[in-house]
């Protein structure tokens, strides 16, 4: 994530979640736990995030592609250092909130606003919703 300039603290990692959970009404919650417990194994939760090219639940998991790829290897050094950080979770209708900042940021990026002018109307949309 960016940080001010001579920052040097730990740097968080941006990050989309898979969520796996366990549904409290379903009939086969002991089933359901070792289905989780399995595919959080360190191996398979491994092989489960190379075929996806996405970075383990597991800290202890290691996908194959830091080994092949070299621009996976540097990012998956990041993601270790790092910590995962995603500004939006437990916010009020937080997937509103992220289309709305993305909506801004893709006139800003096509040139029909400034970062300042996207700051701006990104905030008094989100001001709705708080």
């Amino acid at each position: 994530m960016p940080v001010t300039e001579g920052y040097e603290g730990k740097r968080g990692l941006a990050y989309a979640s898979w969520g796996i959970g366990i549904a409290e009404s379903t009939e086969h919650k002991e089933e359901a736990w070792k289905l989780v417990q399995y595919m959080m194994r360190e191996d398979v939760n491994a092989r489960l995030v190379s075929l996806a090219n996405a970075f383990p639940g597991n800290v202890n998991a290691k996908p194959d592609f830091v080994t092949s790829d070299p621009v996976f290897a540097k990012a998956f050094e990041i993601f270790q250092a790092g910590y995962l950080a995603n500004e939006f979770t437990g916010l009020p209708e937080a997937v509103d909130l992220m289309r709305q900042f993305d909506v801004e940021t893709q006139k800003m990026l096509e040139g029909q606003q400034t970062p300042e002018e996207t700051a701006a109307a990104a905030q008094a949309k989100w001001m709705e919703k708080f």
